[in-house]
């Protein structure tokens, strides 16, 4: 990873990984989490960091 790049985290849990790598892409980048279950979306949230949720059926 280098700074400016996007980073998507599929499977993102807790959002450590997506928190880490959005350090590292810095503010020219971008890092993206995708999680399906709600209660990792709300840990997620508590981690730190913009959070947008969306779901869909």
């Amino acid at each position: 990873m280098h700074e400016g790049e996007r980073v998507l985290d599929l499977g993102s849990g807790g959002g450590i990984d997506v928190l880490l790598s959005a350090r590292r892409v810095g503010p020219t980048g971008k890092a993206y989490g995708l999680d399906t279950t709600e209660e990792m979306r709300k840990q997620a949230g508590q981690a730190g960091g913009p959070l947008t949720s969306r779901s869909e059926a």
